[in-house]
């Protein structure tokens, strides 16, 4: 996934030799692991930078944007929120050298080539990572490993890991393991690990929504069958379904990371 990047028009003219791209466009790709936007009003959100140094009430990182490298330096304060090593009210003395982190504060400076910040919330990604979701179909439960496997809409297979601390809730009722169903819809929220699994919080499953399955497989033909009847109007609702995914792509991107960051195209 790509973080688009833009540039608030205040403070694009300040922001140019810092990052050149930005000139020419108002979007930027990245990696999906940095981003950065600015908002007309000076509000920056970074997701990414790794950190250079920490201090009393100062954090420096730099952000790593393909050819562009933003220096960021954060001032902290005892408003700042500090989410690190598993608790949402850690301080920066629990962020280290060389750790990833994602933020959120007000522009207090630029020159061209740092960015001075006034944090209102730093988030270590390193020890604190942002929640992984999966969703599609549950295919296996296997109550000897304490996992289960998740069928998306590509047919890619997740294997979802659970422990004393998951959640786990069917038709909204908390339940185990053992009571999960076989091709019930599943919602996952997690930490992704290094072998691709996910290690889980919170597992939400819909039994009801494999039941019916086949009623909703039939409607669904039918629609189809009308749609090719009406001729012209059947290509009509295929147009205004691309203008909608259009629309969800350009208005809607975005990514929420935590509460109050957002990356991406704002409303």
């Amino acid at each position: 996934m790509n973080i688009r990047t833009k540039i608030g028009s205040i403070t694009a003219a300040t922001l140019l030799a810092v990052m050149p791209l930005a000139a020419s466009a108002n979007t930027l790709s990245a990696s999906g692991s940095t981003g950065i936007t600015i908002s007309p009003s000076g509000i920056v959100r970074v997701i990414g930078a790794d950190v250079t140094a920490v201090g009393t009430n100062v954090i420096d990182a730099v952000l790593n944007l393909g050819n562009a490298v933003i220096n960021v330096v954060l001032n902290t304060s005892g408003n700042t929120q500090v989410v690190a090593n598993g608790s949402k009210t850690a301080t920066t003395s629990d962020i280290a050298v060389g750790d990833s982190v994602a933020f959120k504060g007000t522009l207090s400076s630029s020159s061209s080539s740092t960015l001075t910040v006034a944090a209102s919330k730093v988030r270590d990604m390193t020890n604190f990572p942002f929640p992984h979701i999966a969703a599609g179909t549950l295919t296996s439960v296997n109550l000897t490993n304490g996992s289960f496997t998740v069928s998306g809409k590509d047919n890619t297979s997740t294997t979802v890991l659970t422990n004393a601390s998951t959640s786990i809730t069917l038709n909204g009722t908390t339940t185990a393991l053992a009571a999960l169903p076989v091709n019930s819809k599943v919602v996952v929220i997690g930490t992704q690990n290094t072998d691709g699994t996910i290690t889980a919080t919170k597992v939400l499953v819909n039994s009801h929504a494999a039941i019916g399955k086949d009623n909703r497989q039939h409607d669904n033909d039918t629609d189809k069958n009308d749609n090719d009847n009406d001729g012209d109007n059947g290509n009509h609702g295929t147009g205004n379904a691309t203008s909608t995914a259009n629309r969800h792509d350009g208005k809607g991107f975005g990514l929420n990371l935590f509460r109050g960051l957002h990356l991406g195209e704002d409303n």
